[in-house]
């Protein structure tokens, strides 16, 4: 009998601790679906910027399309 109750606690326990590591689980994937929209908002952030920049460089400086595309490829090549 009193192996009987000693397993029915190992068992308790056992589904206790998987409970509890699901509920870390989700709470991991939920912090890296957040981590991973504020990445790539960030990085659609930066080719917005990129391209703006390049925007108003054309007629700010009067470059032409052929150097601005240079320079966009020039910035895409050295990062």
């Amino acid at each position: 009998m009193k192996a009987g109750r000693a397993e029915d606690r190992t068992a308790e326990r056992i589904v206790a601790d998987a409970r509890t590591s699901a509920e870390h689980g989700v709470r991991a994937v939920r912090r890296e679906a957040q981590a991973w929209t504020i990445a790539v908002a960030g990085i659609q952030l930066a080719i917005t910027l990129v391209l703006g920049v390049g925007a108003w460089r054309v007629p700010v400086s009067g470059i032409n399309h052929s150097r601005l595309t240079e320079s966009l490829r020039f910035d895409q090549l050295s990062h």
